[in-house]
């Protein structure tokens, strides 16, 4: 097998998948859309698609927070519990 994957070009196919699936899932970034266009079969770059979605306008909607990283380190909590919680693995009180 190549070093080089084969890409999917981002044709009027490939873009009206993509203005679907952001329409019904509107809080997907590039990542999630790529991974739902794979699950589709469509294999895409993600760089390409990044500008792609930056040149059209189509961000994410706001999940009320800025960014995974700030949840819990309010004090109470330490990076690496809100970390366990990220990936599933609880927390534990001090």
């Amino acid at each position: 097998m190549t070093s080089r994957q084969h890409h999917d070009p981002i044709d009027e196919k490939v873009e009206a998948i993509i203005a679907l699936l952001h329409e019904r899932h509107p809080k997907l970034g590039h990542e999630g859309i790529a991974g739902a266009l794979k699950d589709l079969k469509v294999n895409v770059d993600e760089i390409e698609l990044k500008a792609f979605l930056e040149d059209r306008n189509m961000r994410p909607e706001s999940a009320g927070h800025e960014s995974w990283g700030h949840v819990g380190l309010d004090g109470r909590f330490g990076v690496a519990s809100t970390t366990m919680v990220m990936v599933g693995m609880g927390t534990t009180d001090d």
